[in-house]
């Protein structure tokens, strides 16, 4: 098994302050409808650093697949959401 471990979230735009965001992943062949909410709440500052000791690690994947990592910013609605390809190692 292999993990992903989450320290820095790049925003698409600066944010105004702290705040927190939703993190979802799934294998990146499966279809949309097949993310897994991962943390609904990680505490990020406004460069996008995760402040949260010790740093979030999504467990249980499979070493050298590509997952994709949806983030959400928990400040509006509707949040747009953007997504990371990440290998797990």
């Amino acid at each position: 098994m292999s993990a992903i471990t989450l320290n820095k979230i790049i925003l698409p735009a600066p944010a105004d302050a702290v705040g927190t965001v939703m993190v979802e992943y799934k294998l990146s062949t499966q279809p949309a409808s097949s993310y897994v909410l991962f943390d609904a709440s990680i505490s990020i500052d406004v460069d996008g650093n995760i402040t949260e000791s010790p740093l979030p690690i999504i467990t249980g994947l499979t070493s050298g697949l590509l997952y994709n990592v949806r983030v959400t910013q928990n400040c509006g609605s509707p949040a747009p959401y953007w997504i990371e390809n990440i290998t797990a190692e």
